[in-house]
């Protein structure tokens, strides 16, 4: 038998095991398959199951990873994005960029995968490609289109917002760990100025400044929305 043969029959001897939950034989033939074949996702993909359904969390990534590499197209968007959160939780910052391209690629209107590649841009202190995930976000909103409509983008201005979100993301956290300090403001009130500092956080600082506004009519002695509110109105 030749070597495809014997990959083939390893591989078929593989599911078999697989569908008879022999787990433990299933794995030995599939790592046989990989040495001949390093190239076939599937086997990976099933070595993934496998290691998972053991709670073997790094080999399953392992060979997750590498079938989805091999294969973006066979992973949906969703676990490519949750890949990358995982790689982001362990500091593995530019894996993590790497499988939220693969996602954009099986799916490019994938809104999250967009976001969550401007932040891990944005912890590698690289803010011009946070920019840039960012304008598949923005390309569609009028107001914000001197972002699209310049052969070069002002990198100036996305620091600046990058800088007027961190400002307004620190006082909230530190607000908010307070329970007193926000009791004075009504839920519908605190609700708005979650939404300006998100609006803020994408650039969208007319909106941003819009729902702030919101929320000091409706609770005049909502101090942490006057300090936002200056916050955006002193960056416009």
């Amino acid at each position: 038998m030749n070597e495809l043969g014997t990959t083939n029959a390893s591989f078929q001897r593989a599911c078999i095991c697989y569908e008879q939950s022999r787990f433990d034989e299933a794995r030995v033939y599939l790592e046989k398959v990989i040495e001949a074949e390093p190239n076939l996702a599937t086997p990976c993909f099933l070595l993934a199951n496998i290691h998972d359904k053991f709670k073997r969390q790094e080999q399953a990534l392992f060979y997750l990873l590498k079938g989805a590499a091999l294969e973006p197209q066979g992973v949906p968007a969703q676990v490519h994005l949750d890949l990358s959160r995982y790689l982001m939780g362990q500091g593995r910052l530019a894996e993590a960029i790497e499988s939220c391209q693969r996602a954009l690629k099986v799916d490019p209107k994938f809104t999250p995968a967009r976001e969550l590649s401007a932040e891990l841009y944005r912890r590698q202190g690289k803010l011009d490609e946070a920019l840039r995930s960012l304008r598949g976000l923005l390309v569609k909103d009028p107001a914000l289109d001197q972002f699209n409509n310049k052969e070069h983008v002002d990198y100036s201005l996305s620091s600046k917002i990058w800088e007027l979100t961190q400002q307004i993301d620190r006082v909230r956290d530190e607000l908010e760990s307070d329970s007193s300090v926000t009791s004075t403001a009504r839920v519908e009130d605190r609700n708005l100025w979650h939404e300006g500092s998100d609006y803020a956080r994408i650039g969208k600082l007319d909106v941003a400044e819009e729902q702030i506004q919101k929320a000091v009519q409706g609770s005049p002695n909502f101090a942490e929305a006057h300090f936002n509110l200056g916050v955006i109105r002193a960056s416009l």
